[in-house]
């Protein structure tokens, strides 16, 4: 999958940005493809600790989700909106 400056190898669990390869965590990985693959529909904080972690949780535990996002965009970058009261979406570079 490309999206502009985004590679994203399922194959290899391997994200690169302008070419270079990205060091996420696999949660963050994980968020990043659950988000890709949602074609720009929202995911819920909620929805994502369930993809990512396999939890049903209350609002305290997405914090994590939120955290996650937040040290996944400082790696690739504006990729992911944040919907607010709703939660996340990929929006590209």
């Amino acid at each position: 999958m490309k999206t502009k400056q985004i590679k994203i190898d399922e194959a290899r669990f391997l994200v690169s940005v302008g070419g270079k390869n990205a060091d996420l965590t696999r949660k963050e990985y994980d968020i990043l493809l659950a988000l890709y693959k949602a074609d720009g529909i929202v995911l819920t904080r909620l929805a994502l600790l369930s993809m990512v972690w396999g939890l049903k949780g209350s609002t305290l535990d997405s914090r994590i989700v939120d955290q996650t996002v937040a040290r996944l965009r400082k790696k690739i970058g504006p990729v992911i909106g944040t919907v607010p009261t709703r939660g996340y979406s990929y929006i590209g570079l």
